[in-house]
C-alpha cells in the first residue's frame, strides 16, 4: 500500500503490518508517514482546498460523479476492507 500525497503515490522505508486480531494473519502493511510526510500532506489538502473553492459547482458535482464510478468499480475490494475493519473493531 503506498500513501497518496498531492496527486502522487509515495511508498514509505519503513511499513506497519495490519493483523487481523482473530486468525493473527497479516491483512496489509500500511507505510509509516514520517514528519515531512505529515507536512507534505498538510500543504497539499490546504492547496486543494483553496482550488476547490474556485470550482463551479458543476465542476465540483462532475468530480464527484466520477469518484463515484470509480468506488463502483472497486466496490467488492472496499466491501471486503470495510467488514475487516468492522471485525477489528469488535
Amino acid at each position: 500500500m503506498e500513501m497518496l500525497i498531492n496527486g502522487k503515490y509515495v511508498t514509505a522505508d519503513e511499513k506497519i503490518d495490519i493483523y487481523n486480531p482473530y486468525s493473527n494473519e497479516i491483512i496489509d502493511n500500511v507505510p509509516n508517514a514520517n514528519k515531512f510526510d505529515v507536512k507534505n500532506a498538510i500543504k497539499s489538502a490546504y492547496s486543494a482546498k483553496k482550488e476547490i473553492q474556485r470550482l463551479s459547482s458543476r465542476k465540483i458535482s462532475e468530480a464527484l460523479y466520477d469518484a463515484t464510478e470509480e468506488l463502483e468499480k472497486q466496490k467488492e475490494k472496499f466491501s471486503k476492507l470495510i467488514t475487516l475493519e468492522i471485525l477489528l473493531s469488535v
